[in-house]
């Protein structure tokens, strides 16, 4: 569809040692919302009986879109889609899942089963994908991605940008997003990872395998990442969990890198261009 593009681009969201999950963002994201049609200004849909154009739903699931050019589809069981602002677009799919996205040009999607992702704020886009997972953001300028099984991400606050935007049609495959530097970028990947950027600017938050932390606090610039090699072709591998943990609070352009572990710690405070990496068991504080 192309109705987002922007400037200033850079692929930059990449993670290693996540459970993949390209084929299911795909199906979300390839051209699902396109087939609704050009959007009207409001539109409805509840089980597949719809008001205005924009919105699509099958049996037991519901789509709302408000404002000019909104579009919503839910498709699946039990799904909900709701886009509230100029361009805005949610996307529903599988079962039990709910997509909020509120804001000009603001994107959610989610789908599988019992994920949700939501977004509010201009500029800004939601992904929850896999099983269980919560993708939230709460600013302008952001990318928030939940992906695998029991994952949270969690945006609050503002990226630091003064034009650009994300494509849904870039969506195929949420570790190699084109995402307009400034943006605030937080993905959780694998299973039971939590990373949240709690007012940062320009962040990037990543925590990818199994049982990681990541966490930024403040500041401008900074990098986030707790990782560990997740192997599901051996699901009771102790390496498979991580347990490690990397915090940034405040400064400017810190970086803290954890793992693969387990039990690595690594935490960066103030300052800037400060370097903490915690490979091992133990802390590392810079």
């Amino acid at each position: 569809m192309n109705k987002h593009g922007g400037n200033h681009r850079q692929a930059r969201t990449g993670i290693t040692g996540t459970v993949m999950l390209a084929a299911v963002s795909g199906a979300l994201a390839a051209g699902a919302i396109a087939a609704s049609g050009t959007a009207s200004a409001s539109c409805a849909s509840i089980s597949g009986v719809k008001v205005g154009s924009g919105c699509d739903s099958t049996a037991s699931s519901f789509a709302v879109g408000v404002g000019n050019g909104a579009q919503a589809k839910s498709q699946g069981v039990a799904n909900g889609a709701v886009a509230v602002g100029q361009g805005a677009t949610a996307l529903a799919v599988g079962t039990f899942n709910l997509a909020y996205a509120n804001g000009k040009d603001s994107v959610a999607v989610a789908g599988g089963a019992l994920n949700v992702a939501a977004t509010q704020g201009d500029n800004s886009v939601a992904v929850a994908a896999g099983t269980g997972n919560l993708a939230l953001n709460l600013g302008k300028n952001a990318f928030v991605v939940g992906q695998g099984t029991g994952n949270v991400a969690l945006n609050v606050g503002d990226g630091d940008i003064t034009g650009g935007t994300i494509d849904p049609d870039d969506l195929d495959d949420p570790n190699n997003v084109p995402v307009p530097a400034g943006f605030n970028v937080v993905q959780a990947s694998g299973i039971g990872n939590l990373a949240a950027n709690l007012g940062g600017k320009g962040a990037i938050v990543q925590a990818a395998g199994g049982l990681n932390r990541a966490l930024n606090v403040g500041g401008t610039g900074n990098r986030v990442t707790a990782t560990n090699n997740l192997d599901m072709s051996k699901p009771f591998k102790l390496s498979n969990i991580g347990l490690n943990t990397a915090i940034n609070i405040g400064g400017k352009s810190n970086t803290a890198t954890a793992g693969p572990g387990p039990g690595a710690t690594a935490i960066t405070a103030g300052g800037s261009n400060k370097t903490a990496v915690q490979q091992k068991f133990g802390i590392k504080f810079k």
